[in-house]
């Protein structure tokens, strides 16, 4: 249910099965075990998103609040090819945007990507996580909106239109962040801007969150959490 953050006009909708019938200016969504898939019946894929065979890990390994200790939190794993998790095509157009403009008091200018994930593997594929355009698959280059990948060598944001190289690949947990404006796809690692690639979409929204990976792919990825915000 959509809670109201002391102190502010920002509205959260907190339950990845309302993000398609509750309005608000930030959207989250937490996954781990029976949060995809539930002995209770609730189905994410009952609400809009798409999911293919991804797993629901439970947390393991860590210490307390530990930034330099970053072992498995809960998660989906996204662990063979053509895994699919996408939420409902709702984000970016000027509709849903205005849902968020009537919270805030002005009109935003940004839509905003977070996720707490890692890559298990790396490879030259479209397959990662970011934003997918309206009716698209993230399987798919030309549906690219803003999607973080890598080449096998870096992480990359790319869209449809070109890419972005960033810091070298490796296999830990960061937080991932993409802030679209209608100019700019400008991306960060862990607080750390990696650059930012030129917005030159043309009628493809709204998009969706996305992560998947390609027919015979290998870049695997765990995702703990994501979070939409416009700005």
């Amino acid at each position: 249910m959509p809670f109201v953050t002391p102190h502010s006009r920002r509205v959260h909708v907190t339950d990845p099965f309302d993000w398609n019938r509750s309005g608000g200016t930030d959207y989250w969504a937490v996954f781990g075990p029976e949060s995809i898939t539930s002995a209770t019946g609730r189905l994410l894929s009952d609400q809009g998103w798409l999911i293919t065979s991804v797993l629901e890990v439970a947390g393991t390994g860590t210490d307390f609040i530990a930034t330099g200790d970053r072992a498995n939190p809960a998660h989906g794993y996204l662990d063979a090819a053509s895994d699919i998790l996408q939420s409902p095509s709702i984000f970016g157009d000027y509709g849903h945007a205005q849902i968020a403009a009537n919270i805030l008091g002005y009109q935003p200018t940004k839509l905003v990507m977070e996720c707490y994930a890692a890559f298990n593997a790396n490879a030259n594929e479209v397959s990662g996580f970011g934003f997918t355009k309206a009716g698209g698959s993230p399987l798919t280059a030309v549906d690219n909106y803003a999607m973080i990948s890598s080449d096998g060598t870096n992480f990359r944001v790319r869209s449809a239109a070109g890419s972005d190289l960033g810091a070298a690949v490796d296999t830990l947990w960061h937080v991932w962040k993409i802030a679209a404006d209608a100019t700019n796809f400008e991306w960060f690692i862990d607080g750390t801007s990696q650059g930012t690639l030129t917005n030159s979409e043309t009628d493809v929204l709204p998009v969706s969150f996305a992560a998947g990976v390609v027919v015979a792919g290998t870049a695997f990825q765990r995702i703990a959490w994501a979070h939409v915000w416009y700005e």
